[in-house]
């Protein structure tokens, strides 16, 4: 667990302090955590897509959102409450990020105690990623064979 530790790091020190520009759903119960200034994209087709924060954190379903004493929403919510959660979310700042498990998931506590945990309920790897969308090359940070890995 060291370099898995020592890999993440780094990874932790660029989000954590980061106020969350944007947080939207994707397609299913995919979400996406924008944080610092945000630039425009287009789609494929042209169309405007969702604007990208200079660091985006992306939890795929198995996610929940959580107050002090209570799931105030999660991957299997209604779609209202989880627009809802994720309203709560922007304008907070990130204070703090860890992994948690023995297969890495990831584990996000923000101002106003709320948290962000992710837990992968199927076979495969934890489905979560950090991108750094002011780098190139290797951008992005996720779990692949129960390990952390730099991806495009």
């Amino acid at each position: 667990m060291a370099d898995v530790t020592a890999e993440f790091e780094s990874w932790r020190q660029r989000i954590v302090g980061r106020t969350i520009s944007l947080a939207w759903r994707g397609y299913g119960s995919t979400i996406f955590l924008e944080f610092g200034e945000l630039t425009p994209t287009h789609k494929s087709n042209g169309e405007a897509g969702h604007e990208r924060g200079e660091v985006t954190i992306m939890l795929e379903w198995g996610w929940r959102l959580e107050g002090e004493t209570t799931i105030v929403c999660g991957d299997g919510s209604e779609d209202a409450e989880i627009a809802a959660g994720l309203r709560q979310l922007i304008g907070l700042e990130l204070k703090e990020a860890a992994l948690a498990g023995r297969l890495p998931e990831l584990a996000l506590t923000f101002s106003s105690d709320l948290y962000v945990t992710s837990f992968w309920p199927c076979a495969g790897d934890p489905g979560w990623g950090i991108l750094d969308n002011t780098m190139d090359g290797p951008n992005a940070l996720q779990v692949k064979h129960g390990k952390l890995v730099l991806a495009n």
